[in-house]
């Protein structure tokens, strides 16, 4: 069973890697938005799923990627004279991770004094308030306001889907690495012992805040190196994308349809939410966020890990009758 499981991985890499030569460049910005979209899903349920913290204000990180991405791409042109998009790519991305994970860090001391509906209301109003700071006037020189921001037409004239696409899917490696080897290391383990209880853990000798601080550094780390990546594939953004409210539930959307709290379950959600969300946008656009709505109260009172707990009990139910 192994050898079959690490021949499918290996099937599923080489065909994944191979859609971004041989794929029509609409199906690659297609799976490019898919990959994005697992990438937020799993970032979010390092606090979501593992913890059971529902943070409603995670695309804070990703918005915050998008733009210190651009900021440090279109300083490094034009203060450092680099134009060789190669050269500049790294520090931005570094710069987009080390950024969100300092504005997760402030935001930890206020937003963990509070729980459950609390924290997800709260983590929800910050959005709001992170919309008007960067469309301030006052930030206007350096975020673009409401007009939003543009990477430099030198460095964007060197960007394809291609290259996109396959960031994006070294990026959700990466993602998805880190979220297997939380939930099987001792801090996964903590976080899981903080979801079910966090009165005893923290008897037990458990630092709850130490651990959930670090929890959601890490999943804003990786929300920000995606918002990095869109940014990148984009080349523009403003406020209204990055920054509203109906862009919020899709990482909890998308976590909770495929099985939050599991490896796989986000991956299968972004899979189905991508090509179903294009289908509304497509053919019932006026109906789209209706639908969705109603999706996220579905899987929300269907159950927590979603189609991976449909198909778990399918398995427990032959079982029994085998």
């Amino acid at each position: 069973m192994k050898g079959v499981k690490y021949a499918l991985i290996i099937a599923g890499f080489i065909l994944t890697s191979s859609l971004g030569i041989l794929a029509p460049t609409y199906y690659v910005s297609l799976l490019t938005f898919m990959l994005l979209y697992g990438i937020l899903a799993l970032s979010y349920d390092i606090m979501g799923g593992l913890t059971g913290y529902m943070n409603l204000g995670h695309i804070i990180f990703y918005g915050i990627g998008a733009y210190v991405f651009a900021l440090t791409i279109n300083t490094l042109f034009s203060v450092a004279g680099l134009s060789h998009l190669p050269s500049i790519l790294f520090p931005a991305f570094i710069m987009s991770m080390i950024t969100a994970g300092l504005v997760a860090l402030l935001l930890s001391y206020p937003l963990f004094r509070l729980r459950g509906f609390y924290f997800a209301v709260a983590s929800l109003g910050l959005i709001t308030f992170t919309s008007i700071l960067f469309s301030s006037p006052e930030l206007a020189p350096i975020t673009g306001g409401f007009s939003g921001i543009t990477l430099n037409s030198s460095v964007a004239n060197q960007t394809s889907p291609q290259l996109s696409y396959y960031l994006a899917l070294v990026f959700f490696i990466i993602t998805g690495s880190v979220h297997f080897l939380l939930r099987r290391s001792k801090f996964g383990l903590n976080l899981k012992c903080i979801k079910e209880d966090e009165e005893i853990s923290e008897v037990s000798g458990i630092h709850t805040f130490r651990n959930k601080q670090l929890a959601l550094i890490c999943s804003a780390m990786l929300a920000g190196i995606a918002g990095g990546c869109y940014m990148l594939f984009q080349t523009y953004t403003n406020p209204r994308f990055v920054f509203s409210i109906e862009f919020a539930f899709l990482p909890v959307t998308i976590a909770l349809l495929g099985g939050s709290g599991t490896f796989i379950g986000p991956l299968i959600g972004a899979i189905i939410f991508t090509f179903v969300y294009q289908f509304l946008v497509v053919n019932l656009p006026s109906l789209t966020k209706l639908i969705l709505g109603l999706v996220l109260i579905g899987v929300g009172m269907g159950a927590s890990r979603g189609l991976m707990e449909i198909y778990s009990l399918i398995l427990r139910r032959r079982d029994n009758t085998s």
